[in-house]
């Protein structure tokens, strides 16, 4: 929490502010440090002051100074001997389109509207009889934004959003993981219409032909199938994404429980543009900046190598700001990083 508010004015003396960080912390004693780290800074600062003071005009004022709220579902006092959950749900509830982060991927963005219409149009689905789509799943390379996508996503259409590791419903006791499944999805169910990002879902319902040496993951696998089975009808919608579809079994890709499987490529010429925009916006560039160039020499990248060899090129800049500046033209520097950065492709 120091390290959180350190150098943020709160209009207090250092005594009473290190006093605030206090009271800030017993409220969250019997949090996690990831689930800490998971609120959104400003707004744990009020709502702790909510929770200890209880006041209205604080939870409105929190609102008015955060874009993201946050609900802990999490399992704090579990039974002796059962597994617990640990669960977050973040609700995006600003005014901007947060596909605009997204750069390029045009046809991917309306297959994912596509797959939320009735949704975002309940009436209107209703008229039309439209059943609810119950997920989709992301495949492409790695560093491609996947995962990233699927969160703007949620943002976009301003639902609860939770993101699910493989690690998040492991437990070490038999059948132990199966309860926390059905509980996570019993919370989606509570906290609907939500979205729900299995991440690296080959590694949570991998092909049961191939688990002869862990059979008891096949029981885990069925729990999966049985909870996504027409989850859409009660305002849960699941996204996976992967890196190796092929190892997914094939029963959750069924229609029903995965209704769509879009592929997410590697970004075209259009994409790098728009990615190499986004990155460079508000950093000191030079006037005679050639964007066709930096879009040929990012050829081959996916997005998290252009994200990085951006990143690698300002910091280059930064240490020689009046060198590069004055005797460096832009490109170059790009295409010296380009040829150092490691990439996954």
């Amino acid at each position: 929490l120091f390290v959180m508010y350190a150098g943020k004015a709160l209009d207090t003396d250092e005594d009473e502010h290190e006093n605030i960080l206090k009271q800030i912390g017993s409220t969250f004693s019997d949090f996690s440090v990831r689930e800490v780290e998971a609120y959104d800074r400003k707004w744990l600062f009020f709502y702790s002051m909510d929770f200890f003071w209880g006041t209205p005009a604080a939870k409105e004022f929190s609102y008015e100074f955060s874009d993201v709220l946050i609900t802990d579902v999490s399992d704090k006092t579990a039974e002796q001997g059962k597994p617990m959950l640990s669960l977050v749900f973040r609700k995006y509830i600003g005014r901007n389109n947060r596909f605009n982060d997204v750069a390029g991927m045009d046809v991917l963005k309306e297959e994912l509207k596509d797959s939320m219409f009735s949704f975002a149009n309940r009436e209107v689905a209703e008229q039309y009889r439209i059943k609810p789509s119950n997920g989709v799943l992301l495949y492409g390379p790695p560093g491609c934004g996947k995962t990233y996508i699927a969160e703007k996503f949620a943002e976009n259409m301003h639902l609860n959003y939770a993101i699910i590791k493989s690690s998040d419903v492991s437990d070490k006791y038999a059948h132990g993981t199966n309860l926390l499944i059905g509980r996570l999805f019993d919370k989606a169910r509570e906290n609907a219409p939500c979205i729900l990002c299995l991440d690296e879902i080959d590694a949570l319902v991998p092909d049961r032909k191939f688990l002869n040496e862990a059979p008891w993951m096949s029981s885990e696998v069925n729990e999966f199938l049985s909870q996504m089975n027409n989850c859409g009808q009660h305002g849960v919608f699941v996204i996976g994404t992967t890196n190796n579809p092929q190892q997914i079994d094939p029963a959750i890709l069924r229609s029903g429980r995965i209704d769509k499987v879009l592929y997410v490529p590697m970004p075209d010429e259009s994409a790098r543009l728009s990615l190499l925009k986004y990155e460079l916006n508000d950093r000191p560039l030079s006037d005679d900046l050639d964007w066709q160039e930096l879009v040929k020499l990012t050829e081959g990248l996916v997005c998290s190598d252009i994200t990085s060899v951006v990143n690698r090129a300002a910091l280059a800049c930064a240490k020689k700001p009046k060198q590069v500046v004055e005797e460096t033209p832009a490109a170059p520097v790009v295409e010296q990083v380009v040829e150092e950065e490691p990439v996954v492709t």
